[in-house]
């Protein structure tokens, strides 16, 4: 019984550091995600290309991820649209339906986006700054 009390603490515990806010930060020297599961660094002199997105490309599987409805984080394969393949990209996503910062990298691609467009926007304006 205690097996069953420990097991189900650990679901809990991993459910709830799922899904504490991811934090950015925007340095002139590079990006920083500060998250529990799945922290970033993304150094500018990697960074390939910062675009604004309407929608999120279509999510093929979750390699090492979690997410439940509109919250998605971590390791996923996306079916890019403007290729025919899929690649590999990071996400920290609060809103699937919501625009999103795509940010492609030498290292591969990271969305990121916020509760709505506004929120977005001015992640995407201050990464832009910089």
């Amino acid at each position: 019984m205690t097996t069953i009390y420990i097991v189900l603490g650990i679901v809990v515990l991993f459910v709830i550091l799922a899904f504490i806010k991811e934090k950015i930060f925007v340095y002139e020297d590079g990006i920083k995600i500060k998250d529990l599961m799945y922290p970033l660094t993304i150094p500018h002199d990697t960074i390939v290309s910062i675009n604004m997105i309407d929608r999120l490309p279509l999510l093929i599987y979750r390699t090492n991820g979690t997410g439940i409805g509109p919250i998605q984080k971590g390791y996923f394969t996306v079916k890019n649209s403007s290729l025919e393949h899929s690649e590999n990209a990071t996400l920290y996503i609060r809103n699937k339906n919501a625009s999103a910062i795509e940010i492609r990298t030498v290292n591969g691609l990271v969305y990121i986006n916020q509760k709505n467009d506004e929120l977005t926007q001015c992640l995407f304006d201050e990464m832009k700054s910089t």
